[in-house]
Formats: C-alpha cells, sequence, structure tokens
C-alpha cells in the first residue's frame, strides 16, 4: 500500500511501509524458588521506521538537503502519515539512489522519540559555617547571647588540677 506522508516541512511522494517499534525494560529479581520477580517496567522511547521513494526530479533535492538537515541539527519533528508520532528525531537516514528512479531516490528513516524537559532553577541561600545557627524556636532564641565581633583574641589557658590530669593519664 502506497500512501503520503508528511515529516517536518517535507512532504513524501510515497511511504511504502511504518514501522512503529515500542518496548520496555523490565527488571526482574531472582527468588530461590519459582519465576524471578518483575518489580518494575520503564517503558523505551518509540521507535519508527519508515520506507519509501521520492520520485519528483523537481522537488527531491531539496527534500533530501532538508533531511539530511533534521538529522544532522536534531530537530525535533512531528511524522504525520498512517501513524502520528510528535517529538521524533531522526537517528537514521538511508537513502538509495537508482537508475530506476534518475530524478528521486529511495529511503529508510529510523525516528525515535524524544522526551522534552525544561530545566527548572531555584533559589538557595547557603548558610555560612562560621555562624552559629540561631534556635528557630522563639523562647530560646530570645535567650541566645546575640553574635558579636570580638575581633582576634588570645586563647585563654585553665590550669588543670591534679585530680582532672590524673584522670586524663598525665
Amino acid at each position: 500500500m502506497q500512501m503520503k506522508a508528511v515529516l517536518g516541512s517535507v512532504v513524501f511522494d510515497v511511504v511504502e511501509s511504518e514501522e512503529p517499534s515500542r518496548s520496555a525494560t523490565v527488571t526482574e529479581n531472582p527468588v530461590e524458588r519459582g519465576v524471578d520477580i518483575a518489580d518494575h517496567v520503564h517503558p523505551r522511547p518509540i521507535s519508527f521506521s519508515i520506507t519509501g521513494v521520492f520520485t519528483e526530479r523537481e522537488t527531491a533535492p531539496q527534500y533530501l538537503e532538508q533531511l539530511a538537515r533534521y538529522w544532522k541539527d536534531g530537530e525535533v519533528l512531528t511524522y504525520i502519515g498512517r501513524n502520528l508520532f510528535e517529538n521524533m528525531v531522526i537517528e537514521s537516514l538511508d537513502t538509495t539512489h537508482t537508475g530506476d528512479n534518475s530524478g528521486g531516490f529511495g529511503f529508510s528513516i529510523t525516528l525515535k522519540q524524544v522526551r522534552i524537559v525544561t530545566p527548572q532553577t531555584a533559589e538557595y541561600v547557603a548558610v555560612d559555617p562560621a555562624i552559629p545557627a540561631v534556635a528557630e524556636d522563639k523562647a530560646t532564641a530570645a535567650q541566645a547571647k546575640p553574635v558579636e565581633n570580638k575581633g582576634t583574641q588570645q586563647p585563654v589557658v585553665k590550669p588543670v588540677d591534679d585530680a582532672a590530669a590524673a584522670q586524663l593519664g598525665g
């Protein structure tokens, strides 16, 4: 069966076949007896192959150039044919140029669905580790002495009494 289809701005003369492929990764864990336990299923991106021909001598070169540009730039496209798929990129583009179709070319294209994400940003205020944490409890916070800058100070050396020195092994 021959049908027309569109990928981005490229209108295919003839699409001979469309082959969507849907797959998933299933994680399995072994058990002592019986069948392994499958506990997660992760759908994989849809992969989609189309084959066909361009026969129009006037448009074939421009469409081949446009398809190559889509592939090279990784442009996200919509495919409309017997199937409809959005967010597709060209994973591979193979062409055949024969004497039977001297004005055009045959093609085989594999498309893969991509998920578009938008990064989010959040403001983060880093806590200075040199500043002691202030209690969230208002009663405790009221009892805390405010932090003040006393500049550089000499350490105060306190003598150790004989009982404490004996405990430390001295």
